[in-house]
């Protein structure tokens, strides 16, 4: 059990491309150190919790992100904003999913590639 403490989570990425997973990584984790109030809004949270979970998100973000955050010393002000700035990702995600469903059926089914676009939108 004393490895999964030791195992080291990946930076966020500056590009966002591995924000969902890290979103869930970090709730987890905060989970698991019964932090997780700390990210919510209207949290009882101590002052050391927060800082300790703040200490936690801003050690496991890329350095450029550290940067362009260093004035945020608020951990829900800082969560707050890397949310707003990735959160365009889940919307990309989820449509890349659909589309992948919709090219199984196609492929399934043998149908023209206009009929799946066809179908596809109207769906969406």
């Amino acid at each position: 059990m004393a490895n999964i403490e030791n195992q080291k989570f990946i930076t966020l990425d500056i590009s966002g491309k591995n924000y969902l997973s890290r979103v869930l990584d970090v709730k987890l984790h905060l989970s698991a150190k019964k932090l997780r109030q700390t990210i919510d809004e209207d949290n009882a949270a101590s002052n050391e919790e927060r800082a300790t979970a703040l200490i936690f998100l801003r050690h496991h973000i890329d350095d450029g992100l550290k940067y362009e955050y260093l004035t945020v010393e608020n951990l829900l002000e800082l969560w707050q904003n890397l949310n707003n700035r990735f959160e365009h990702l889940k919307a990309v995600t989820k449509t890349g999913i659909q589309m992948i469903k919709y090219v199984h059926i196609f492929l399934s089914k043998n149908l023209t590639m206009d009929l799946l676009l066809l179908q596809y939108m109207w769906m969406t």
